[in-house]
Parts: structure tokens; C-alpha cells; sequence
């Protein structure tokens, strides 16, 4: 009877069973780590050693916080989720099969004249393109042949972006995740240490936690390393047994400190440019397999050199921060939620562009276009002449 419930598939417990594994592994690991250090270092190495209560019981304090403190950002990030286009009922698509792509000519994919971020009904008539609601289309680039096809978020020919299998309306930065089977606002990446993917509404508990996980490691890494190095110069060896829990604490530490703090110093520089890691691989992508009208995502400087155009959500160093973190220095520090899911600002769905680097890609892309139509009608016209010749 419980089997034939939906959730009670094989399958869907092999998720549950898989997604819960790396929970309890770094609930594990931070209550361990948490256990050996207030037992090896604060009680027996400062208290009864060193006979210093106070500053022991202080180390301790201050460890059993930064530990607390990365377990709460930890299922604050899976808690709170990423966000999806499908958590919004007017972005949802009653029938998808009613979407048509419009015609895709490789010799002419921008077609555009005009601003890209509005859009006309004779041109949505003449597409035969269901449209998205007005709230979103007023906030979203058009990637289609007309509007011009200034794609910020992918290549996709169509005029606005959808998927096919949430049948949803996919806002700017939005992406597909095939391991949590739905739609992810400004998706970063899938990270499997959450079990969950890294998008609008938990990047910001997300960057907090491996911040306080680096410290924490490394504040661990420090003491443990500061209590072997006494241990040997003292040569406390000759009568005293080494406690293995306290150099499993001091590589495990080691380990984590160094590992994490990499993938934090890259973290933190994506979002002080506003650039998830999913647009950092597409522009590598784009800047080594560029298609047909990739050139207009470059300029060229007064040497002639390529020069690859600024993201155009770059809105300042400061800003950047702000926009995921906070306006102020305690929602840098504190677990405090900045997203607000009703609201137009902080909803995920519409972002702040940077209006300089905007008009050097839409002047591009216009350029990018007019060029294509040369081209095309230079080959028509030697295709001409050569038939003319036959």
C-alpha cells in the first residue's frame, strides 16, 4: 500500500537516501571536530595543563560558535532553497506545445533593430510567440530575431527564453538543473555537499558558510597545530601518548581550510563582478566555440586588439556585494534573509543592468547584424553570377 505512493518509489528513496548522506556527513564532521577540540585542546591542554581556565573556556566559546554557525548557514542553504520560476503561478505554461520557435537563419540570427528590452505585438503576431507575463517581459532580454538577439543568459534563438520540461517561463540567469529536475533562479552551480543547487535566494547563506567554515577550519588548523608543536618541543613523547583524535583534527582541518578557502576566494570574486559560476563557464565557452553573431560580445581598442565586452550586470565592486549580501555590515556577518519573494526587486526574477555596458552590447549587436546582412547579400550575389556564367 505505502509503495504505491509517489514518494514511496524506489527511486524517489534512492534520492532521499543520497541527498541525505552528505547532511550527515558534515553534521558529523563539524560535531566531531567540535568534540576533539573542547575535549584535547580546550580541557585537557588548557585547563589541566596549562592550568588557564579562563582563556581555555574562552578558545571553547569561541569554538563552539564559529561550529554552530556553520551548521545553521549549512540547512539555512538547503532550507531556504534556490529558488524556481515554477514558485511563481503566472510564469507557468498551460501548454507548451502552443510555443513556436521562430525561423532560425544562421546567416542572420540578429535581426534586431530595435531595444531588446522592449518588444512590439505586431513583431510577437508575426513570430506567432506565446508571450510571458508583461511584469517579466519588461524585465527580460529578448533573445529572438526581433527584439535584436542580445542574449546575456544563453544562445537560445527563440524569442524568450522557456523550458520545456518545467513548461516555464525561464527569466534572465535562470537555468535547468538536471539533477534537481526544475528551473533555478540565477543558478551559481549544483553543489552536492548541499544536495541542493546554489540559486538566488541561498547564495547568500551559501557564501556565509563556506566563509565560516574557512575560519573555523583554519582556527582549528592554528590550535591544533599550536598544541603538537609544544607536544614534540617539550618532548612531552616520552611519557605521554599522542592523541590521534588530535592529529586527525589538525590534517583533517588542514585540509578543509585549504580546500575551502580556494573555492571561497573564487566564490567571493564572482560575486563581487555579479557573475554566477554557470555565465563564468559560458563565457569561456563563448570566447573558445563562438557561433554564428558571436563576435558582437567583443570590441576592439584603438590598437585593433578583441577586447571582451564588461558583463552587463556588473554594477560596481561595492554594489555587486550588496546585491547578494546586504546593504549592511550585519547581514554581511549575521545569517539575515535579503530576498524577499514578492517583491519586484528581490524576487529573483528582475536584476539591475549596467547601462554603459548594455549599449556596447546592443550597439554590437546591431553592428553584428548589419554586417550579417552584407554577407548574406554578397553570396546571394556571387551565387547570382555564377548561374549568370552557366
Amino acid at each position: 500500500m505505502f509503495l504505491r505512493r509517489p514518494w514511496m518509489s524506489p527511486g524517489n528513496i534512492c534520492c532521499a537516501l543520497v541527498s541525505l548522506f552528505p547532511k550527515i556527513v558534515c553534521t558529523v564532521l563539524a560535531l566531531w571536530t567540535l568534540y576533539v577540540f573542547e575535549l584535547n585542546i580546550v580541557y585537557y591542554d588548557f585547563i589541566i595543563t596549562r592550568h588557564s581556565t579562563f582563556f581555555g573556556l574562552s578558545l571553547g566559546l569561541i569554538a563552539a560558535a564559529l561550529s554552530g554557525m556553520c551548521l545553521y548557514l549549512y540547512y539555512m542553504v538547503v532550507i531556504s532553497g534556490s529558488g524556481s520560476p515554477l514558485d511563481f503561478e503566472e510564469l507557468r505554461i498551460d501548454d507548451i506545445s502552443a510555443l513556436k520557435r521562430p525561423s532560425y537563419r544562421p546567416e542572420n540570427p540578429y535581426s534586431a533593430q530595435d531595444d531588446p528590452r522592449g518588444t512590439s505585438a505586431d513583431s510577437e503576431n508575426r513570430q506567432n510567440v506565446v508571450v510571458p507575463p508583461e511584469f517579466l517581459k519588461i524585465h527580460t532580454f529578448n533573445t529572438g530575431s526581433n527584439p535584436p538577439g542580445l542574449s546575456v543568459s544563453g544562445n537560445s534563438p527563440t524569442a524568450y527564453r522557456y523550458c520545456v520540461k518545467c513548461s516555464v517561463w525561464k527569466p534572465d540567469r535562470c537555468h535547468h538543473c538536471s539533477s534537481c529536475n526544475r528551473c533555478v533562479l540565477r543558478m551559481d552551480h549544483h553543489c552536492p555537499w548541499f544536495a541542493t543547487c546554489i540559486g538566488y535566494y541561498n547564495q547568500k547563506y551559501f557564501i556565509q558558510s563556506i566563509i565560516y567554515v574557512t575560519v573555523y577550519a583554519s582556527f582549528l588548523s592554528g590550535m591544533s597545530l599550536s598544541v603538537l608543536w609544544k607536544f614534540f618541543v617539550d618532548e612531552k613523547y616520552t611519557d605521554e601518548y599522542l592523541s590521534l583524535n588530535l592529529v586527525f583534527l589538525f590534517v583533517v582541518s588542514t585540509a578543509i581550510a585549504i580546500a575551502i578557502g580556494i573555492f571561497m576566494s573564487i566564490s567571493v570574486y564572482f560575486v563581487f563582478k555579479n557573475r554566477t559560476t554557470i555565465e563564468f563557464q559560458e563565457s569561456r565557452w563563448n570566447r573558445t566555440n563562438e557561433g554564428p553573431g558571436g563576435g558582437f560580445q567583443y570590441e576592439f581598442d584603438s590598437s585593433g586588439k578583441q577586447k571582451k565586452l564588461d558583463n552587463i550586470f556588473d554594477l560596481g565592486t561595492m554594489n555587486n556585494w550588496k546585491a547578494v549580501m546586504g546593504p549592511s555590515w550585519t547581514t554581511w556577518v549575521l545569517p539575515i534573509g535579503v530576498t524577499d519573494r514578492y517583491s519586484d526587486d528581490h524576487n529573483g526574477l528582475n536584476f539591475p543592468i549596467n547601462e554603459e555596458a548594455y549599449e556596447k552590447w546592443f550597439n554590437n549587436a546591431q553592428l553584428q547584424y548589419r554586417l550579417n546582412q552584407q554577407l548574406a547579400e554578397y553570396k546571394r550575389k556571387v551565387q547570382r553570377e555564377r548561374e549568370q556564367e552557366r
